[in-house]
């Protein structure tokens, strides 16, 4: 579902992860993604809803990462994902114009 990612329809949220990885930006050891907050990317601010009423990303963001452990996946594993995923959020933001 690659559409998703570059446009969502009002009211709509991209993928959750994004939206979590954004909370956790404070977190030391998310500082390296340079993220900020949701409404700073293109492909997080374009629905207009943030935040779901009952939803706490940073808390999600725990419990994905939990889940990515179950599943075998390593820390430095799930690090690597992040800097992908955050890569996105970072293109997303990137304007390329015609020149001449």
């Amino acid at each position: 579902e690659k559409s998703r990612v570059v446009f969502q329809a009002s009211s709509e949220r991209n993928y959750h992860i994004f939206y979590q990885l954004c909370a956790s930006r404070e977190l030391p050891e998310a500082r390296t993604l340079n993220l900020k907050a949701p409404e700073h990317f293109r492909y997080t601010n374009q629905g207009g809803d943030f935040q779901i009423p009952g939803t706490d990303d940073l808390s999600d963001l725990e419990r994905t990462r939990n889940a990515f452990t179950v599943l075998g996946v390593q820390p430095d594993q799930q690090m690597e994902l992040f800097r992908i995923l955050s890569s996105i959020l970072h293109l997303g933001n990137v304007n390329i114009q015609a020149s001449g």
